[in-house]
């Protein structure tokens, strides 16, 4: 019953709320949910596909779910990216549901043979929706009873929805030589729930300091064919063996960094390694910030604080094709955090990309 408590208090505090998007573990793999810039990016008359699903803190009593549906191709004689992403998360056995549909729309403009510019902008119609009969408030127990009473709390709307824009960029450099005709380098920066007209999260209807704080990410992405083993002096066994690295990087923030206590921030990092065309083995770690008070309650000051370690692994379905271009992903997130593994427990993550 006390899980049902803190929810309840959570949806009140609207006067002056912040929350956080859904972030994915496996953002390694140009999703335009981590940068709409990524729409169409692979280029030719090829549709890519992705289907995902997310499951938080398993040994947690209120789960969070997250499932992604997103595709995206080439339109207008192959220099515009146009997709569909399709995104619900729900939190707290269904008391509180987000759904989220964007249309991303990007242009790709080749700068040299090498280098490529990716610039996107996006539209989300989204729509937040809570469970009132389900909630229950601490007005409504009785030390002894339990619940009894019937609370005095105003009953707010039971969803409400919004528009908002984002918008991205991506530059990507490959290279002309056969044998790195695979070879990329990329880099990127996003900017989610752009303020612009009333980008605001309230159930009340109360505007004035539930603004929607603006998500920022930045990331970077070197996925590279391994170096000829006679570098080494290894035999075989390298060159044969492992074919591509993949590196990868993510920098989020979402809310205001002057207000310490409105912002969240974690740093995402990994490496994969391909073998035999067929299955890549990844480990990541992820970085966020312990956020203190002061003895008085009414500063924060924030620390470096770990998150998890990840274990990342790539199923290549069809081991002819390289880079990989239909894949079973999945990722395992250990949690070394403050939480406590054995309060929270791992989070389960698996994808289908075409």
């Amino acid at each position: 019953m006390r899980r049902f408590i803190i929810i309840s208090i959570m949806l009140l505090a609207c006067l002056k709320a912040m929350s956080q998007d859904p972030s994915f573990t496996q953002f390694f793999q140009k999703s335009p949910y981590v940068n709409p810039a990524y729409t169409g990016i692979y280029g030719g008359n090829e549709i890519h596909a992705i289907v995902h699903h997310r499951e938080q803190w398993m040994n947690a009593p209120l789960k969070f779910t997250t499932s992604l549906l997103s595709a995206d191709w080439r339109i207008c004689q192959k220099n515009l990216g146009i997709g569909l992403i399709a995104l619900q998360n729900i939190e707290g056995d269904g008391l509180l549901t987000s759904t989220d549909f964007s249309i991303p729309l990007a242009a790709h403009i080749p700068i040299s043979r090498e280098l490529s510019f990716s610039g996107a902008i996006q539209t989300t119609f989204a729509s937040r929706t809570i469970n009132w009969q389900s909630l229950i408030f601490s007005d409504q127990l009785d030390p002894i009873l339990g619940d009894i009473y019937t609370s005095t709390a105003s009953k707010p709307n039971d969803s409400y929805y919004r528009v908002y824009p984002s918008a991205g960029i991506v530059i990507t450099k490959k290279w002309k030589q056969q044998s790195k005709r695979h070879d990329y380098i990329n880099f990127g920066i996003a900017a989610h729930h752009l303020p612009v007209g009333r980008n605001n999260e309230s159930f009340y209807a109360l505007y004035e300091n539930s603004q929607y704080p603006t998500k920022y990410t930045l990331h970077g992405n070197w996925f590279a064919k391994v170096l000829p083993y006679k570098r080494f002096n290894t035999g075989g066994f390298i060159g044969d063996f492992f074919d591509y690295t993949n590196i990868y990087c993510k920098l989020e923030n979402q809310g205001d960094l002057k207000k310490q206590n409105e912002s969240f921030t974690t740093i995402s990092a990994g490496a994969g390694f391909s073998m035999k065309k067929l299955i890549m083995f990844g480990i990541g770690y992820r970085q966020g910030f312990r956020k203190n008070k002061n003895q008085l309650g009414d500063d924060f000051e924030r620390s470096l604080m770990s998150e998890s370690i990840i274990f990342n692994t790539i199923f290549n379905i069809n081991p002819k094709n390289l880079p990989y271009k239909l894949y079973v992903t999945y990722s395992f997130d250990m949690n070394i955090s403050d939480l406590g593994y054995q309060f929270s427990g791992p989070t389960h993550e698996v994808s289908l990309n075409m």
